[in-house]
């Protein structure tokens, strides 16, 4: 009887056994199945993205079996990766189907042998390779950004001019060009969009990991960007143009800055650049960048900047203490961009109309008073009779900078509430400004507003009125009647302020 029992209790553990032997094969077939369509569906969308990359549709792969083929193998030897098909597809679109074999045989078979990361770079780096001579130094000059920054198109655009990378073209302006290029390096697949406007023009990109790492390589190769690492990388060869520093970092090898076009700072203040923003060898600087800087720019910095007389891109974002813009501006007649956000700056000065070749101005002063708001009567009267004790060590140089600026400021503009700036007679004189931003209406004379009229190439105008305190219950852009016609190419109107009704000319325009 034991003997039946253990023999029963056998049996049915062999059929426990064989139950789950089969549940096993079922789900290693099942694993099978899924991993087959995962594949074929991996397939089918990489042969979609190629197709459509090259501006084809199955129904052309469909009626040209040569053309099946080579897609199939082109998918396969980009390892079936996107980033790999964008840019291999970028390619293609430029050539016929006739000729995608020649290439094909070009391309590296590393990605459908053992598709890592060394070897995407590699078909990636043939897309850099095809690129057209006008784009290669445009794509370079992004490695100047640090990793997974959102780069602004307008301020791409404006440095690739300042370096002599866009050429002119008949019949359009020379940023008409450059914008094209930049969509050229989209379309290629070489940059990604980042921030897409209303009218679905895109604002800004951003760059791969993979493209920039692709991008710092060939740029150190080529001597063609300077970037001081922690890693000691600070070999500095004769024609070395560029540098931009990510954070404080500093050059352990001497560095001849009479040589530099371009200088890119983000984050802290480099350590080669304790004493100075600008050394005084600077004086072949084309391009200065410091629009993402977290350290002070101050006014005694920005007088040694308008120094720099072959300067033709300048832009200094929220960090600094400048109230005002020096006399000697006048004399960098090659300036095309002055972009200044949010400084002291009340006014500009009448220097600034003989900067010809100027066709970006934006300049935005601090909306807020701090020590002088004369919301607060009883702060701004203590701060004024304490005013002294800031020429003291009590307080810090920031500390000091920034409450001088704030008084320089409060005094040229009245404590006016606007954040635009006072435009000078003779602005009309800036025959290729493009871009105008923001005009202090209430502050600025009808002469200067009516010269409004003459800037015949203008696209964006902005204007700005809070008033000044006197009449800050009255505010009104009725100034902007004195206008007689708008530019004709004037595209984007900013207003901010209160309008009992439209200026005349507006309403001409609309009809």
């Amino acid at each position: 009887m034991q003997a039946f029992l253990r023999a029963a209790e056998v049996m049915k553990k062999k059929d426990e056994l064989l139950k789950l032997v089969k549940l096993r094969e079922r789900h290693r077939i099942a694993i099978r199945i899924h991993n087959l369509k995962s594949r074929v569906e991996e397939m089918n969308d990489a042969i979609t993205l190629l197709l459509r990359k090259t501006n084809k549709n199955h129904e052309d792969m469909e009626s040209n079996k040569n053309m099946q083929e080579m897609v199939e193998r082109i998918v396969n030897k980009c390892g079936r990766l996107p980033l790999a098909i964008l840019t291999i597809g970028a390619v293609l679109a430029t050539k016929q189907v006739s000729e995608w074999e020649k290439f094909y045989e070009h391309l590296p078979s590393e990605l459908e042998i053992n598709p890592s990361l060394e070897a995407l770079r590699r078909m990636v780096t043939l897309g850099y390779n095809h690129l057209p001579s006008h784009l290669k130094p445009c794509f370079l000059y992004l490695s100047i950004f640090p990793e997974d920054f959102e780069i602004k198109r307008n301020r791409l655009v404006g440095r690739w001019i300042a370096e002599g990378f866009v050429g002119p073209k008949v019949g359009m302006t020379i940023k008409d060009v450059g914008k094209i290029y930049f969509y050229e390096l989209i379309n290629r697949s070489m940059i990604q969009r980042s921030r897409v406007g209303i009218e679905g023009k895109i604002k800004s990109c951003r760059v791969h990991d993979i493209m920039r790492d692709i991008t710092v390589s060939i740029s150190r190769q080529e001597n063609f960007v300077l970037l001081p690492m922690d890693d000691g990388f600070d070999l500095v060869q004769e024609n070395t143009r560029h540098i931009a520093f990510h954070g404080s970092m500093s050059c352990k090898t001497g560095l001849d800055w009479s040589i530099i076009r371009s200088l890119t700072i983000f984050g802290d203040r480099p350590k080669s650049l304790a004493h100075a923003v600008c050394p005084d060898q600077l004086r072949m600087l084309r391009v200065l960048d410091l629009e993402d800087v977290t350290f002070l720019i101050t006014q005694k910095d920005f007088d040694r900047i308008a120094l720099l007389c072959h300067l033709k891109y300048l832009s200094i974002g929220y960090s600094s203490s400048i109230y005002s813009l020096p006399r000697s501006i006048g004399k960098l007649q090659g300036l095309q961009t002055l972009n200044m956000s949010s400084t002291y700056i009340a006014a500009l000065p009448s220097e600034i109309s003989k900067l010809q070749c100027l066709h970006t101005l934006r300049c935005i002063r601090e909306l807020d008073f701090d020590k002088f708001s004369l919301n607060h009567p009883m702060k701004c009267i203590t701060n004024t009779i304490c005013l002294p004790k800031v020429f003291t060590p009590l307080v810090s140089r920031d500390d000091r900078a920034k409450q001088i600026a704030e008084l320089h400021m409060a005094t040229k503009s009245c404590w006016s509430e606007s954040f635009g700036v006072k435009v000078p007679k003779g602005i009309g004189k800036l025959r290729d400004l493009q871009v105008l931003e923001y005009v202090d209406i209430r502050r600025t004379s009808s002469r200067a507003i009516k010269e409004l009229g003459q800037l015949s190439k203008l696209r964006k105008l902005g204007v700005i009125t809070k008033g000044s305190t006197k009449e800050k219950y009255i505010e009104t852009l009725e100034c902007l009647d004195s206008i007689s016609s708008p530019p004709p190419l004037l595209r984007t109107l900013r207003l901010n302020g209160s309008l009992e009704e439209m200026p005349n000319w507006i309403e001409h325009s609309l009809t």
